[in-house]
C-alpha cells in the first residue's frame, strides 16, 4: 500500500490511483480528486474494474481436468523411462568394449602374474604413455564424459523416485 500523501503536487500515478480506488482517499488526495477530472476518472475506472472483477464467477475446470493432467504426466514419465532404457542399451556395448579392452591390456601386460600386479603394470604402462597422450587429453575427457555421463543419467532415471530419500534417511539414523 502506498503511504498517504500530505500534499499532491502532481497527478496520481497508476499505483496510487489503484490504492485510492480500494480505500477512502486522505485529505490531500480528496482535494486533488475534487479539482482534477482526469485523476477522478482514473480512480473511478479502477473502482468499476474492481467491482466488475468481484462480480465474476470463478471458472470451473472441466470434469476430467485432473485425469487429463495425470495422464499426460504418466505418458511423459513412460517416455522418459523408455529413453533411459534405450540409453542404457545403446551405451552398454561401449562400456563393455571399454572394460574388455582394459581386461585384455591387463592380461597381456601381466604375463600371467596376479591380477593385482597386472593392474599395476597396466598403470605403469599408461603412466609412461601419458606424455604422448597429453595432446589428446581434452578429447579423451570429452569422450569419457560422452560415454559415462548419459550412462549414469540413464541409471539414475531408472531408480525409483524415493530411492534417494530412503537411503538418506537410513544413513541419518
Amino acid at each position: 500500500m502506498t503511504a498517504p500523501v500530505e500534499h499532491l503536487s502532481q497527478h496520481l500515478n497508476d499505483g496510487l490511483a489503484q490504492d485510492v480506488a480500494l480505500r477512502s482517499p486522505n485529505r490531500a488526495e480528496a482535494a486533488h480528486l475534487a479539482a482534477c477530472g482526469d485523476c477522478r476518472a482514473l480512480v473511478e475506472d479502477y473502482r468499476t474494474l474492481g467491482l466488475s472483477l468481484a462480480a465474476l464467477r470463478p471458472a470451473e475446470p472441466p470434469r476430467d481436468f485432473a485425469q487429463g493432467v495425470f495422464a499426460r504426466l504418466e505418458a511423459r514419465a513412460r517416455s522418459e523411462r523408455r529413453l533411459a532404457i534405450w540409453g542404457v542399451l545403446l551405451l552398454a556395448p561401449a562400456t563393455l568394449v571399454s572394460l574388455g579392452s582394459l581386461w585384455l591390456v591387463a592380461r597381456s601386460v601381466g604375463d600371467g602374474a596376479s591380477l593385482l600386479s597386472g593392474t599395476a603394470a597396466v598403470f605403469r604402462v599408461l603412466a609412461s604413455l601419458l606424455p604422448a597422450l597429453a595432446p589428446l587429453q581434452a578429447g579423451l575427457s570429452i569422450g569419457c564424459a560422452a560415454v559415462c555421463g548419459p550412462l549414469l543419467f540413464a541409471i539414475y532415471r531408472l531408480l525409483p523416485a524415493n530411492a534417494g530419500t530412503a537411503a538418506t534417511k537410513e544413513l541419518a539414523s
